[in-house]
């Protein structure tokens, strides 16, 4: 009676096992093989096995941004404002975008800004002149090579700006190319 009850207890615990759906890690499941798992790692399934593998991603090819900055509804020139400190020297990019608001304190028609980005090491990494009516845009996209720790600063200046006062936005996205 003993050696059955023995028995009874080890299927009983088998089957608890075996039914228990709570599974609380990964490495659990049947169709998961993880090996040396590391932060970031993503999971991929391997069909030949039919088994969910752990991989370390991608490194990231194309430009990577760097920094986002906006000033909205400027009244006057930018002075020169750090961006950002390149912390490698390499190829960046600037993509910019200007856009006026129609007002009725400024004639804005046919004037113009000028954009500068530029470092103590390049008075002028990346220019760019549009010309702005009222309620009007423009954008560039301008490719440069920037100094490991040599600071870079936008300024603007412009007709419009210096006359009128027209009100006007900014828009910058810097990239490491």
């Amino acid at each position: 009676m003993k050696k059955a009850i023995a028995v009874f207890v080890v299927c009983a615990v088998i089957a608890a096992f075996a039914d228990n759906p709570h599974v609380t890690q990964l490495i659990e499941l049947i169709d998961v093989a993880i090996s040396s798992p590391s932060d970031g790692d993503l999971l991929t399934f391997n069909a030949s096995t039919g088994k969910w593998n752990n991989k370390q991603p991608a490194t990231q090819d194309g430009p990577k941004v760097v920094v986002r900055f906006q000033q909205e509804n400027n009244s006057g020139a930018i002075t020169p404002t750090t961006l950002f400190t390149p912390a490698e020297t390499g190829m960046y990019q600037a993509n910019v975008f200007v856009v006026t608001q129609a007002s009725s304190t400024c004639s804005g028609i046919g004037d113009q800004v000028i954009v500068n980005i530029s470092s103590s090491d390049s008075p002028s990494l990346a220019d760019g002149l549009g010309r702005l009516g009222l309620g009007s845009s423009f954008g560039l996209a301008t490719p440069f090579r920037a100094i490991a720790g040599s600071p870079l600063t936008l300024s603007t200046e412009g007709q419009f700006i210096s006359t009128d006062n027209c009100p006007y936005s900014f828009y910058i996205v810097v990239e490491k190319l």
